[in-house]
Order: C-alpha cells, then sequence, then structure tokens
C-alpha cells in the first residue's frame, strides 16, 4: 500500500514538473515519506534521483525552499486566492478565510531558508 501511494505522489510530482500551476516538491515528500514505511529501496531512488532528490534532500536536511520554488510558489497562491475573492460567489468568510490560510502558507515558505547554511552563489 505505501508503495502504491509513493508511485501515486511520484506520477503527481512529475506531471508538476512540466504544469507550473501543479507543486512537485509537496507531492515528492510524500512520496518520499509513504516509500520510506514501505520500501527503503524507493526511498533510497528517490532521495539519490539526480532530478527530484537535491529539492528533497535540501528540505528535508535544512528546510531550505529555493526561490524560484518560493516564486512559483507565492505566485499560484495568489493568483488561487484572487480567483476565489473575485471570481466566486462564496460567502464573505470563506474568502477571509481562504485569504489569511493562504497568507499564513506564503509567509512560511517566504520565511525558509534559500539555500543550506554555509552555501554560497559564489558571491
Amino acid at each position: 500500500m505505501w508503495a502504491i501511494l509513493g508511485w501515486t505522489f511520484v506520477l503527481i510530482g512529475a506531471i508538476g514538473v512540466v504544469l507550473p500551476i501543479l507543486p512537485t516538491v509537496p507531492f515528492l515528500l510524500l512520496a518520499a515519506f509513504c516509500f520510506e514505511r514501505g520500501s527503503p529501496e524507493l526511498h533510497r531512488w528517490l532521495m539519490e534521483h539526480p532530478t527530484f532528490g537535491p529539492p528533497l534532500v535540501s528540505w528535508r536536511r535544512h528546510g531550505v525552499i529555493r526561490p524560484r520554488a518560493k516564486a512559483m510558489s507565492v505566485t499560484c497562491i495568489t493568483l488561487s486566492v484572487m480567483y476565489v475573492i473575485f471570481f466566486r460567489t462564496l460567502s464573505p468568510w470563506i474568502k477571509v478565510v481562504t485569504a489569511g490560510t493562504c497568507v499564513c502558507v506564503m509567509i512560511f515558505i517566504l520565511s525558509r531558508p534559500n539555500r543550506p547554511p554555509g552555501v554560497t552563489d559564489g558571491v
């Protein structure tokens, strides 16, 4: 069961690589969680994968979210909230709760470090 869930999340995450509106790393984190419980081999494969592994390892070790991922996340969240507020006929409370939740998520995302401690960009 864990392996099937893990592969499902890998598939969704892989779709997120080409579909900018769908996040990649959160689904890969879920896949890593599932693989860790169901298959150490698949977990190791995912963490060592040349494309998917580095952001997972950076998050797991240091809580790092890369600047490009932050920008994409904040942009998508902002567009989603604007859609809910301006184009959906919902209760004002639902709109306020949605906007408030999304602001909290954006604050969390923006508060994460851009790179592991001690790593510089050559500056």
